[in-house]
């Protein structure tokens, strides 16, 4: 492995590079890493797995893992869906449907904006409802 086969040494000479080994199925643990690899940001490390994820064909997301790669895939909803069915048909596993999952909202929503409308009339609604 590059990383242990450059030990001490830059990863590639003359740069300021580096490279961490994580494992999304144990919710992003860094396995190993380059030295004087820096610890990422907390939203860099939420949108690169949550990205990561999604490229993986899951289709159980929290609110703010959708809103995050609302923001993190500036597509067209229909492009969106086009390559995650394209990515998920590439696999050997039990094709599912994303329709009923919390997913079909990145399908669905144009972005972060979209969502954030979207959970304002909900919550305008729910004040409606509680004033009568």
């Amino acid at each position: 492995c590059i990383i242990h086969m450059r030990q001490g040494r830059p990863l590639i000479d003359g740069k300021d590079a580096s490279v961490a080994l994580r494992c999304i199925a144990a919710h992003d643990a860094v396995f190993d890493m380059s030295q004087k690899h820096p610890e990422a940001p907390a939203y860099q490390k939420a949108s690169s797995y949550a990205c990561y994820r999604f490229i993986d064909g899951v289709m159980h997301f929290r609110p703010a893992e959708v809103n995050i790669l609302l923001r993190s895939i500036p597509e067209q909803p229909t492009r969106r869906r086009l390559f995650f069915t394209t990515t998920i048909a590439c696999r050997r596993r039990l094709k599912k449907a994303w329709a009923a999952t919390p997913l079909a909202k990145l399908f669905t929503l144009e972005d972060e904006w979209a969502m954030l409308q979207q959970r304002a009339q909900a919550v305008r609604l729910r004040e409606a409802i509680k004033a009568r």
